[in-house]
């Protein structure tokens, strides 16, 4: 037997030294892990946050500045319209206004003809320094108007209008135009970019551009440089598909470079700023973090490598005690302590498997008592099994079936019958609560009815008066001491004469089923509780008194006689079955066979309880008679 439990114990392969390593290396590695997940998730939503906000910042003051600019533009270009009227002072002081905003390279004002209804010109006015500057002609913008004309309908419906970079021009420049519809007028005005293009490459962080709703580039950086076609294209699909003032989105180009791009409409205008920044250089501090925190992880493992080597002794050590310990608990013997002196939890380990080992001497003791008891409860069942008739009787005209079970090994329910002079008496019991203290009281019932079988065969009168005989179970009862109740019932059945005398002490009263009239629907008021007779529960006292009550009856009735347990045991939601459930289920089986209508009612009261254990012993008997 030795040699088969050390068998059993597996060859050490990896040595704990080894194993606590692993652990500590495991440890710091996967908490260094997930500190540096979350702080680095932290940091980096953190930082998205911030650039994501600072980007819709920076669109949004460029958006406001490119407004400014374009609403004071437009203001000086409506104001010189408006204050020219053909005349040499006029014109003298529109010349003047024009001269001193030097963003301003030609302006001119367009008139609707009565004759045609089309805009001519009547009045232009240019920077002949700044054309000149260009080289280009004084006229040049008169000419290029003939070959990129002005949208004059456009401007007449919106009031206003701004255009952005056109690269047909020589003279990069806006276009700025506003209509009077006092004076059927509209007023042009070209302006040159150097402000707006200064704004936008003073900003070294993100690159700016700018977008009318067509998808047309307004301004950008670096006119000159071509925007690549997928740029353009997601910027045209930004544009179209944005659904409020401003935004960031995620842009990847065609080297898989991922850029953040935030957008804001300028205010009054179907313009959109768009400020842009790649992701890498976005989130360069984050991978910086990243790069020094797994230096940093890989300095603390190694000190955490030493840090193992050198104390793992120390500790395995006094593991190889507790094992060595634990092999001879293993081998049945039960005396071994292991003496340990250091105060961590190897120590206190150790205290717990001197416990154990106590525990497990002083457990092996109560399982030898325990399993005593237990079968001394197998015999106690057989014994009380033995108490009870069989489940299916006949006499003559009178069918009895019966059912019964208990909560626990031993019950407190108990039937019997005795068969005296061509009477039958039945007699049904319930001692209060369950267990061996109740079942001891059904063997005293039991043995009572073997004393009432002596007594009636020697004094046949006793037959006549259950009650009688309910006093000498009671006094039965009383003499033995207890103090667990029982309630009992005794009927004594005369089949030749059709008549049933009946004594109660606080049992529950048996239910007597009355057909009605042939063909008529059968209900609870077919059912007739025996309730005449109603005694207090035997041992309760031993001069308690009880009456005898007779019925008659017929053919093709039934009494159910039964215990509480059938009508109060509960489901798993903690509800009784029930005497609503119980009456319904005896009346739709009540013209069956006794054994299947005992069967049929026992499985509707099963079915209702499912898998949870009865609360309370279970009896039911059906008589019929035929």
């Amino acid at each position: 037997m030795e040699n088969n439990t050390i068998a059993k114990i597996r060859k050490v392969r990896i040595p704990i030294k080894l194993k606590l390593i692993a652990v500590v290396i495991l440890l710091v590695a996967s908490s260094l892990s997930y500190y540096a997940y979350f702080a680095l998730k932290l940091f980096r939503e953190d930082k998205s946050a911030y650039i994501y906000e600072t980007g819709l910042n920076t669109s949004e003051a460029i958006a406001k500045q490119v407004a400014s600019f374009l609403d004071h533009a437009l203001q000086i270009t409506d104001y010189l319209g408006r204050i020219y009227a053909n005349t040499p002072e006029q014109e003298k002081m529109a010349k003047s206004i024009f001269e001193a905003n030097k963003n301003f390279i030609e302006f001119s004002i367009y008139k609707r003809t009565e004759v045609d209804g089309e805009f001519k010109l009547i009045f232009a006015v240019s920077d002949e320094i700044s054309l000149s500057g260009q080289g280009l002609p004084v006229d040049y913008f008169i000419k290029y108007s003939q070959i990129n004309p002005i949208p004059f309908l456009m401007i007449e419906k919106k009031r206003r209008y701004v255009e952005g970079y056109n690269p047909a021009s020589q003279f990069p420049h806006l276009v700025l135009a506003t209509f009077d519809a006092e004076k059927n007028e509209i007023y042009v005005a070209r302006v040159k970019m150097d402000d707006l293009a200064d704004l936008i490459a003073n900003n070294k962080i993100y690159e700016i551009l700018i977008i009318d709703k067509s998808g047309r580039l307004f301004l950008k950086k670096n006119l000159s440089a071509e925007i690549p076609q997928a740029k353009a294209l997601f910027y045209n699909s930004l544009v179209d598909s944005v659904d409020r003032k401003d935004g960031v989105s995620n842009y990847v180009d065609e080297n898989g470079t991922t850029f953040l791009v935030a957008h804001n409409q300028i205010s009054g205008e179907d313009l959109f700023v768009f400020a842009e920044i790649s992701k890498d250089r976005a989130f360069l501090a984050a991978t910086t973090l990243m790069n020094k925190s797994l230096y940093f992880g890989i300095f603390l493992i190694s000190i955490a490598i030493i840090i193992g080597i050198i104390f793992s002794r120390t500790i395995t050590s006094s593991i190889e005690k507790l094992f060595s310990a634990t092999s001879t608990l293993a081998q049945s013997d039960f005396k071994n302590r292991v003496e340990l002196h250091s105060h961590d939890e190897i120590g206190a380990l150790s205290d717990s498997f001197n416990y154990m080992a106590d525990e497990i001497v002083r457990y092996m003791g109560q399982m030898g008592e325990k399993i005593r008891l237990e079968n001394e409860l197998k015999v106690a069942k057989l014994v009380q099994e033995s108490f009870f008739p069989a489940n299916n009787l006949k006499f003559g005209k009178l069918e009895i079936a019966a059912f019964y079970e208990p909560a626990t090994e031993c019950g407190g329910d108990w039937w019997g019958h005795l068969q005296i002079n061509g009477k039958t008496v039945l007699m049904i019991a319930d001692a209060t609560g369950h267990g061996v203290p109740a079942a001891l009281l059904t063997a005293t019932a039991n043995c009572s009815a073997s004393n009432l079988e002596i007594m009636a065969q020697s004094d046949p009168s006793l037959l006549n008066s259950p009650a009688k005989m309910m006093r000498i179970v009671n006094k039965a009862v009383c003499d033995i001491g207890s103090q667990i109740l029982m309630t009992f019932f005794i009927a004594v059945i005369d089949t030749k004469k059709n008549e049933l005398i009946y004594a109660n002490a606080s049992h529950n009263h048996p239910l007597h089923f009355i057909p009605g009239q042939s063909g008529e629907e059968i209900s609870k008021q077919n059912l007739h509780p025996l309730m005449d007779s109603n005694g207090p529960r035997l041992g309760e006292r031993k001069d308690a008194s009880y009456n005898d009550c007779t019925i008659s009856f017929c053919s093709g009735e039934s009494i159910v006689f039964f215990t509480d347990g059938i009508v109060e045991c509960t489901n798993k939601e903690e509800k009784p079955w029930g005497n609503r459930n119980f009456l319904k289920s005896i009346i739709n089986n009540i013209n069956l066979e006794s054994d299947k209508f005992r069967d049929n009612v026992v499985g509707d009261a099963k079915d209702f309880f499912a898998a949870h254990p009865l609360d309370d012993d279970i009896t039911l008997i059906v008589t019929k008679f035929t």
